[in-house]
């Protein structure tokens, strides 16, 4: 985490402001790639037929391989990702970040949330009402910025597209 350090204090040196990207791939990740060889986890256990996930081939070379079924998230699980987030915008603010960026675009974990056809949960994370779907990036939201762990975070809801958040609009737009 220290190795950080040094790039955010030479871009301060120069006058430039840096942010730390935060995601979470869900489905888009592959068992070759995780700990113990653990399937990849998503909001239910729909495949991501016809997509390719980075991973390590049969013969151990890194390359795209079709996606593996993901293991649905327990809501008890979802909640610890939440905390995580926090956690990492709390080191990323350590280390000198002026910010976080949460990407929740390209069919990464907040956007599987936020998919009325893919997320068929029942739980207070389901996909009937559009505040379940979202509720995940709003946990993730106040748990960065409102309670303090990063002042400034940009959320991308389309790839290339940042919509910045500073705390006091964000605890103005949930008031």
């Amino acid at each position: 985490m220290q190795g950080w350090r040094p790039v955010t204090d030479e871009v301060h040196r120069h006058g430039g402001t840096i942010f730390l990207q935060l995601w979470h791939v869900g489905r888009m990740a592959h068992s070759s790639i995780l700990a113990n060889g653990q399937a990849p986890v998503g909001v239910t256990e729909q495949r991501a037929k016809g997509s390719s996930v980075f991973s390590h081939g049969p013969d151990g070379r890194l390359g795209y391989m079709p996606t593996e079924t993901p293991r649905p998230l327990s809501t008890d699980e979802v909640s610890a990702i939440v905390g995580t987030f926090a956690k990492a915008a709390a080191n990323a603010r350590k280390v000198g970040f002026d910010g976080v960026e949460l990407h929740a675009a390209n069919g990464y974990l907040f956007e599987q949330f936020m998919n009325s056809v893919l997320n068929t949960r029942t739980d207070s994370y389901g996909g009937g009402r559009m505040e379940d779907r979202t509720r995940f990036l709003m946990e993730v939201l106040e748990n960065t910025v409102v309670k303090g762990q990063m002042p400034t975070l940009r959320q991308t809801l389309i790839p290339g597209e940042q919509i910045p958040l500073r705390r006091r609009s964000f605890l103005r737009q949930l008031n």
